[in-house]
């Protein structure tokens, strides 16, 4: 029902306005699809191209298309942010429920006789972007469960309609040629107005130049979403984050977790002896925060985790702190479909599973 429960006037008006800007290639794929599914023929589609080629605009013209004569299109992405770019998207792992631990041999966990099987049966077309950014393990996984689902061990993906697409070629290529050797462009010069004498000051400077103090003392989403600094370790991460906590006016609000040790076998009470609390919270780990974490109200934020991602709240969601409470942030959205929403965030139990360590830290 929720994948039918559409205005399907308001859908075509939109098919149209959007067939009218496609381009010949862009067309060319689009209307390949809609006859295949009017044939009830299965086509097995990998679009190719860079970022800002229109692969994004290509899908909604075709998952419109469809949903505007009432058929089922499944839209997927590799991360929660990616999903808020088309219509009803959900991440990879969402929507057919594939195991996070992968091997050769998963399988989604869709069962028979359930609502998610009966709703694979129905649909038509599956569209998959950012696909190249997803393990190989996964399109297996989905192939092994349809041809289950749907009966059909002959046809890849039990002969559902499938576009794959995404760039292969995430990190752009810069250089400028050498004057010597035009082939050699190993080295990059970024013009002086642009650069940042490398100092002790050098991090101060940067972080006052893309945020100014007037910028946060009285943020706004329409100046924050446009800004943002990309490091490489989550040290610089947390290096920038003091520094702008502190530019920041106002009292600091300091949250602490309570960190445990569960060990892989049995010995609990051993493990807690030799692993206190003391030193799990020297312990940090990429995609845990830290022990402490101290924030400030009118502070841009950063979500990295999916939360809710068809209200919004997913792994790279950008916020503004609105309130600090002793158990909840309230938060206002500042990118995405929900800007300008506010939202509380709970406090939430994360766990790490380090392979070179005899336990599960639980970071809560």
């Amino acid at each position: 029902m929720e994948e039918k429960n559409y205005d399907r006037a308001s859908l075509s008006s939109q098919r149209l306005e959007l067939e009218q800007h496609l381009n010949s290639k862009q067309k060319e794929v689009c209307n390949l699809i809609i006859a295949a599914s009017d044939s009830k023929q299965a086509e097995l589609i990998f679009v190719y191209g860079h970022g800002g080629t229109g692969k994004t605009f290509l899908w909604k013209a075709i998952i419109t298309a469809l949903r505007a004569e009432g058929k089922i299109v499944l839209a997927v992405t590799s991360s929660g942010i990616a999903s808020l770019l088309l219509p009803s998207d959900r991440t990879a792992h969402s929507r057919f429920k594939l195991p996070f631990d992968l091997t050769d041999e998963s399988v989604c966990n869709v069962k028979k006789n359930t609502q998610l099987e009966k709703l694979f049966q129905d649909t038509d077309l599956i569209v998959w972007d950012e696909a190249p950014m997803n393990d190989r393990r996964c399109f297996e996984a989905l192939d092994r469960s349809l041809r289950d689902i749907l009966n059909n061990n002959d046809k890849p993906f039990g002969g559902k309609s499938f576009i794959i697409g995404g760039d292969f070629k995430q990190t752009l290529p810069a250089g400028v040629p050498d004057g010597d050797d035009p082939r050699d462009a190993r080295w990059i010069h970024i013009p002086e107005k642009f650069s940042i004498p490398d100092d002790e000051d050098g991090l101060s400077k940067l972080i006052s130049f893309i945020y100014p103090v007037e910028s946060l003392q009285n943020p706004t989403a329409s100046e924050l979403q446009q800004k943002a600094i990309v490091c490489p370790k989550n040290d610089v991460a947390d290096s920038i984050n003091n520094i702008i906590v502190e530019m920041v006016s106002g009292p600091v609000t300091t949250y602490s977790s309570y960190d445990t040790a569960t060990p892989h076998g049995n010995g609990g009470g051993e493990s807690e002896m030799l692993n206190p609390a003391e030193y799990l919270n020297t312990l940090n780990y990429p995609g845990l925060p830290p022990h402490s974490l101290s924030v400030k109200a009118g502070v841009p934020a950063i979500l990295l985790r999916n939360i809710n991602v068809t209200g919004g709240l997913c792994n790279g969601t950008r916020m503004i702190i609105a309130q600090l409470l002793s158990k909840l942030i309230e938060v206002e959205i500042i990118t995405g479909t929900r800007v300008g929403q506010k939202v509380f965030l709970l406090r939430m139990s994360l766990n790490h599973n380090e392979p070179t360590l005899p336990f599960t830290l639980k970071r809560p």
